[in-house]
Order: C-alpha cells, then structure tokens, then sequence
C-alpha cells in the first residue's frame, strides 16, 4: 500500500464527504494568471478555498452536483519550488457543518527545461525520460468504475508496442486531474524466495511484457508524483516488503509494525486502511532492560537493515541486531496518535525483541537470490496517460523533471514548496542500488553529483551572487569554447547555463566542465530545519536538451582562494612576480591574494560585466587574513579592476612570521575560505 504524503484529506469532522479529484485549468499556470480549479466530490454542499498566503478565502461554485469550480490567480512562480507550489486547502461543508478538507497544489510552467519529443502514432509521443498515451477510455472507465480504479494493464500493453521490454517498473501516471488517492505499488512478477510470497508469481503476460516488468507504481494523485520523493521510493520497496504473514511481522502488514523497523521508508500500516504511516523514532536501549524511545530516526526517509536484507542489498551478517517491536496495548495506542511521544520509555514487557534470523524464520527462509548475487540496478518507465488528447511540450517537460530527478545521488530541494529535502532512490538504499528513469538511449548532458562548486575552492560552501562557478559532469558541450569579449556571453558554443531559469554568464564550456558566472539577486536566505529557501537549481542546455539539475546553496557571504599546483594561492608581489616555493614572499612585504566568491559590495556590477577601472569597489564589511596562524593587515579587499566575478585582498605581511609553506584561510563577513599555501621566506 501507498504512504501517505503532504497532500492529503484532513479527518473529517462531521459527515464524512466523498472526495475524489480536482482540476487545474490551465494545467500548467505563471503567476499571477487566472487558474480554475475545478473539485469533484459528494456529500458536499460548499467549498471555500483557503489561501495559505492570507489572500482571503474564495467560495466555490457549485456548477452541477457534486462538481464546484473557483477562480484566482496563480501565486507568483518561486524557483525554489521546482514548478509544483502547495498553495492552501479547499475545506468541504455540509448543510450544517464542516466536513474535512483537501490540500491544493498548483503547477507551474515557468523555468521548465526543453524536452525532445518524438511522436510514436496518434495517440502516443515520447521524450527522453516519459512516454504519454491518450486515453479517453482509461478516464471514462475510471469514472464508470469508481474514481479510485485505475485498469492499467491495456495501456501497459499499448506502451509496449513502442517501448522494448527492457523495464523492471512502470510508474503509471493520472496526467489531468488530481485524484484524491494515494500511490500504490503492485507486484507483477516474482521469482525470489524469502520475501512471504511466491517465487512463481507471474502475471507479465497481461502487461504486455515477456520476460522483464516486476512491478507497476500507480500514481492517481499528480502532485505525489516526484521520483526522488520518499513515498516514491517506499512504493519500489514494496516490490520486496508487503507479505511476511507470520511471527510477530505479520500485523504490520503490507508494512511493518509499530517498531523501530517502522522508522526507515516503509514505516507502519494504519489500522484502518493499511496506508503506510510515518514513525521517524530513536530506539535507545537503556541499562535496566528498557528502551526509551524518541524523535530522532536515525534512518529517516531511507530504507532500514530489514528493508534492504528483502531488497537484497544486505547480507545477514551484516545486519545490526537487533530489533525493538511494541507489544503494550496501551503503548501501541499512544504511539499511533502521538508517535515517538506517546510510546516515550518501554519496559521489557511492552516490546520484543527480534533478530535477523527471527525475520528470515517468518519469511520461509532466507533471501535467495542472496545480496551478493541479486539485481542491484533498475529501470522504470514512466507512463503518463492524458484525457483531451497528447500532452503538450509544457506538460511533458513538467514530467520529465520530475521523473529524472529520481536518478539524482545526492540529497536535493523538495520539490513541493514546502521546507524540506529528498533522499533519492541511490542515497535512500545507502548507495547500493541504482534508478535508472531513462527511457530512451541518447546521450544527455549530465551534471555529475555534487558538480556544481566554486570555480576556486571547488565547494558548494563559497557560492553566491556573482560567485564564478564550475560545473563538472558529462556531455555538457559538443566542443571546447571561451569567452572572447566582455560583458560575457550567456551562450556560447550553442550551451546555455539557467540559474533558477535565467541564463548566467559563461567563461569557458566543454564536454567535462563548464565555468560561469552566478546571476545577480538570487536569494540569500538561509537554510533553517531543511527549508530550501536559499537553494538555487542549476541547469545545462545544449541542442534542445536539458541536463538534470544541479543544486546550490546560496550565501550571503563566501571566498574561494584560487591555487595553482600543489595547492598553492595565485598570489603577487608588487611586481607581479606569483609567490611561491621558488619565488617566496617575505616578511613586510605587500601581497595581494586573488580569489572568486561572493559578498555585498559598496556598488554593484552587473554579473557578466568587469569591474572599473576608474574606481575602486570593495567588499562591503569586513576581510580578515590569517597566514600560519597569525592576523595579517589589510589594506584593501574588493573587485579587481578589469576582472570579471575576481576578487583580491591586498595585505602586508608581519615581520613575525616564521619561514615555510604557511596556510593562509580569508575570512569574508564571517565566511571563511579555503585554506591555501603562502611561502614565506626567513625575513
């Protein structure tokens, strides 16, 4: 079963309405355009639309039974967001009371990334990354069927009449309207043993695939749908977590039970309807027998020793025993409905206690294929199946973002506009498992993990406003080109670099590595408990193509000292002679240290453009210099006349310095920087 996510219906307070979907028109908005949101429901006599921004709410209209329409504009389109804002709740009434409520999200078309589309017949294209199938049908049988039942199989097969069977999972798309429904995941065919279920299972024939596809991911809500998003990792687990029906496992089923197995990715099933809930605990064994148990999973959002010991990404022996499951009646009460809180201290009577060889005893014996044997890399196809005809090149770039996001190896910005991260399929299995959501076998630019760094440094840590960046990764230019003339390009050698949609300055492209220039005005707000406020999303565009994006967390404040050979710092003497083993500065001498980063400035310089010759401008607050150890003057710290996105501070040096490579580190409005080599000669 599914688990359940951010959007979602609210308890009911009084009678219970039937929810089933709602419409965004049109489907992808820009702020401040006019969208319709169309709801369809039962047992409702009003909507009212609750903005989170405190515009004030707005009464539906009920246009014929059961359906109710309202209009607003859109809010402002923030890149943060990734083209998906959670923007308020419809609530629901009776005649007499309030009923419940839906969270409402609205899709955006701004600062989304090119796609190649190939059209496959009349009702079917594909890009890259997403395969888009019309069906009317699908619809009218989801309605005739009841809104929450989706027939997948004949569009399965469809798909396959352009696709080859080369898929472990199909994730199966609802592309226009937004149903009240939370993903699930459905095994297709199995043949390992060990996992409560049979080896035999194969249903592949009435898919359409011979010999390949595992399992299908439904996804009838489409803001739920977001690869590198924890329910949809929780959804691929089931293909190996649901069914060990015996011992003391077999009541959390198709999850876990209460327990601190519960506190990974596949949590707890709901009593009431076996959705898959949250129980992100710390399980601390306690010297007198006792477990005390509190906020603070040490696996959240990822998958825990049981969960990959089924997935077949860890051996038994490898397993850390053991396992705490809560057996008070009481206990599992309080837990359901205060989580960590209401379980707080248990005594040896309230849990059990349960090992590895407990799980493989319920399962029917161990996992085979064993860890070092079974499949460790996937694929998945990504079906989107639409209702008034082929999605447009908008609606199928939307999807293609988020289903490559699923490949990334990095933790990323949730994409919901909410504060938070993702943990994506790679990192989630503690990097022994790959997701591959390609579909298609032409080559893309690619921003390699954690590519994205300070042109100097190579961190993430010294990026900002008119920071100059590198960009490392793969296929990123057809050639090798570099800036000839200032103000620098936005596009060269046919590539372009959008920083939160807007095409940054470039120095130098090619294959492996790009360098630009951060555009001016970017957020620097910072990142507090996971809000991604101050993340920016990097993206490469080369030949109608789009790489997967790159993410960076901007600063107010940030230096990079550039080096050359062993680490040394590109800095001069008054004679413009480089300082270094050969060539050492010495004590009192004046030096100037060149670096790139990012800081407020007593004026500003358009990125891309030099600083002027004709006047100084400086960074606005204080440069410290430390130099092996020791304080070290500053006469200037600023923009270096003539020099595009170049620092330098200029310093004397103490007549108390000893004689060596010394480490020297800036200190830019309480940002540090890298630490490079000085050589100093004896004075």
């Amino acid at each position: 079963m599914g688990r359940l996510a951010f959007i979602a219906i609210l308890p009911a307070l009084a009678q219970t309405p039937a929810y089933f979907w709602y419409e965004q028109i049109p489907a992808l908005a820009r702020g401040g355009q006019t969208v319709k949101l169309r709801v369809r429901a039962d047992g409702v006599t009003r909507f009212v639309l609750e903005p989170t921004d405190g515009s004030g709410h707005r009464d539906f209209a009920n246009v014929s039974t059961g359906l109710f329409e309202v209009e607003f504009p859109a809010p402002a389109y923030e890149p943060r967001h990734l083209n998906i804002t959670d923007i308020g709740v419809a609530r629901s009434y009776s005649s007499t009371a309030a009923t419940g409520a839906i969270r409402i999200a609205i899709r955006y078309a701004e600062n989304l990334p090119p796609v190649r589309l190939t059209p496959l017949a009349a009702d079917a294209q594909r890009s890259d990354y997403i395969i888009n199938i019309h069906s009317k049908a699908f619809y009218d049988g989801m309605v005739a069927n009841g809104m929450h039942v989706f027939a997948a199989e004949p569009l399965a097969r469809r798909m396959y009449a352009f696709l080859p069977d080369d898929f472990d999972f199909l994730n199966l798309i609802v592309g226009n309207v937004t149903n009240i429904a939370n993903r699930y995941h459905g095994v297709i065919r199995n043949s390992v043993s060990g996992l409560g279920i049979s080896n035999t299972l194969n249903t592949g024939a009435s898919w359409g695939s011979a010999r390949r596809l595992l399992g299908f991911n439904m996804y009838p809500n489409i803001s739920f749908y977001d690869l590198s998003e924890g329910g949809s990792n929780h959804e691929i687990g089931h293909q190996w977590i649901s069914a060990i029906n015996a011992g003391p496992f077999a009541i959390g089923r198709p999850h876990w039970p209460i327990s601190s197995m519960a506190a990974g990715l596949m949590g707890f099933s709901d009593p009431f309807n076996l959705q898959g809930l949250g129980f992100p605990c710390r399980f601390t064994p306690q010297a007198d027998g006792s477990i005390v148990v509190a906020p603070g999973s040490p696996i959240s959002n990822r998958f825990g020793d049981f969960d990959l010991y089924l997935m077949g990404l860890l051996d038994p022996s490898e397993i850390r025993d053991p396992q705490y499951i809560i057996t008070d009646t009481a206990k599992l009460q309080a837990a359901t409905t205060s989580s960590c809180v209401g379980a707080g201290t248990l005594t040896a009577s309230q849990y059990q206690r349960v090992t590895i060889q407990d799980l493989i005893s319920a399962a029917g014996g161990e996992r085979q294929p064993n860890a070092a044997a079974s499949q460790k890399d996937f694929r998945a196809v990504n079906l989107v199946v639409s209702r008034d005809g082929l999605l447009s090149a908008e609606e199928m770039a939307y999807f293609e973002q988020m289903a490559r996001r699923g490949e990334e190896r990095n933790i990323i910005p949730s994409s919901v506009g909410r504060p938070g991260v993702h943990i994506p399929w790679f990192t989630a299995t503690r990097e022994r498992s790959t997701l591959s959501t390609k579909i298609s076998s032409l080559p893309m630019p690619v921003i390699s993990t954690g590519g994205v760094v300070n042109a100097a440094s190579f961190s993430g840590a010294a990026l900002g406003a008119g920071a100059v960046a590198s960009i490392f990764g793969s296929g990123l230019a057809v050639s090798t080109a570099s800036a000839s003339a200032v103000p620098l390009p936005t596009a060269l050698g046919g590539v372009r670099v959008l920083v939160n949609g807007r095409a940054a300055p470039l120095f130098y492209v090619s294959s492996g590595q790009i360098n630009f220039q951060l555009p001016d005005g970017l957020s620097t707000r910072q990142v507090v408990n996971g809000d991604p406020a101050g993340f920016a999303s990097v993206r490469v565009e080369r030949d109608g193509m789009a790489s997967n994006y790159g993410y960076v967390d901007i600063r107010p404040s940030g230096a990079g000292i550039i080096t050359y050979a062993d680490n040394f710092a590109v800095a001069v003497k008054t004679d413009n002679s480089v300082i270094g083993p050969s060539n050492p500065a010495a004590p009192g001498d004046a030096v100037t240290v060149y670096w790139v980063g990012t800081s407020a400035l007593t004026e500003a310089v358009t990125a891309g453009a030099p600083a002027p010759l004709d006047r100084l401008i400086r960074v606005n607050g204080t440069t410290t210099v430390s130099l092996g150890g020791q304080s070290q003057p500053v006469s200037f710290s600023g923009l270096t006349p003539g020099g595009v996105g170049l620092f330098q501070t200029n310093l004397t040096l103490t007549n108390q310095l000893p004689a060596g490579d010394l480490g020297l580190q800036l200190n830019v409005n309480g940002a540090l920087s890298n630490v490079a080599k000085l050589s100093v000669r004896a004075r």
